[in-house]
């Protein structure tokens, strides 16, 4: 299949900028802090080649691990996950998918893990979500997981902002991956 997208990492970090998906000024964000750029990961995955672009890096990561699943957090996960699930059909390595939901529902199956997640505790899975600053849904995705005693080989996420989640994720025993990471307010491609 041939590459639709650039390949090196300024011309990576300048895909975000031409899609809308990473913007510069003063920002509020959910914790109250106030940011200089600010990353909405929907305009990156929503995007025909934005998503494929996240789609092909997920998947290759994922290749090199033992991760038969992907999941993780809604809402932020769940287009990653639908994009790598669907890659990975024409990869010929197929990845079942699932989500997390924030509460169980309080209806039809009361579930709060929807879709695919594996029974056998032998199917080992990757943890994905859009955007790490503290770590704390995404940790909150790997301990539901973690209690249906299913192994976690994988944790990764679109943008890491530095912000404390990779030191959270480390001292409970994973190594984040991120695509994308903020260093000193500059933003740089993990190829």
């Amino acid at each position: 299949m041939t590459q639709l997208a650039p390949a090196n990492s300024h011309e990576m970090v300048h895909l975000l900028e031409e899609k809308g998906a990473l913007l510069r000024g003063s920002f509020t964000l959910s914790s109250g802090d106030v940011s200089t750029y600010y990353f909405d990961s929907k305009r990156l995955t929503l995007d025909p080649e934005g998503g494929f672009e996240v789609a092909k890096y997920f998947l290759e990561k994922i290749k090199e691990t033992d991760a038969k699943v992907v999941g993780g957090m809604a809402e932020g996960a769940i287009p990653i996950v639908g994009l790598i699930t669907i890659q990975s059909y024409f990869d010929e390595y197929p990845l079942p998918a699932f989500f997390v939901r924030k509460e169980p529902k309080t209806h039809g199956t009361m579930k709060q893990i929807e879709g695919n997640l594996p029974t056998d505790t032998d199917t080992p899975v990757a943890i994905l979500d859009d955007v790490v600053t503290g770590g704390k849904s995404i940790m909150q995705a790997i301990e539901l997981v973690e209690a249906e005693d299913i192994p976690i080989v994988s944790v990764m996420c679109i943008l890491d902002r530095d912000e404390g989640g990779r030191e959270l994720l480390r001292k409970k025993g994973y190594e984040l991956q991120a695509m994308f990471t903020v260093k000193d307010g500059e933003i740089y491609f993990n190829p």
